[in-house]
């Protein structure tokens, strides 16, 4: 995992500095398991996710090529500036 990052200023600065692949599970419980992936970093128990990211309470997390795996327990619009949604974060705890 890197290292904490500022909030960027901008969409073309998040994107480069967001670069870890995250990986979305959608139906993780269930047999129709799908997957997306999206740009985004973890801090702690966040993750801030690219805006057209289509995450929901019950989605599981894991950063591409890592072992641990995050379920979603809650979910925010993240940073509006100027009427354009910076991020989106998603409150998580460790699935077991």
């Amino acid at each position: 995992m890197s290292n904490v990052i500022a909030i960027p200023m901008n969409m073309k600065d998040f994107r480069l500095h967001f670069q870890s692949k995250v990986i979305v599970y959608k139906n993780y419980d269930v047999g129709d398991r799908t997957f997306i992936e999206v740009n985004g970093t973890r801090e702690g128990d966040l993750f801030k996710l690219q805006p057209e990211a289509d995450i929901a309470i019950g989605d599981v997390l894991q950063i591409e090529g890592g072992n641990v795996k995050w379920k979603v327990i809650d979910t925010d619009d993240g940073e509006i500036r100027n009427g354009t949604m910076m991020y989106k974060v998603a409150k998580v705890k460790k699935f077991d």
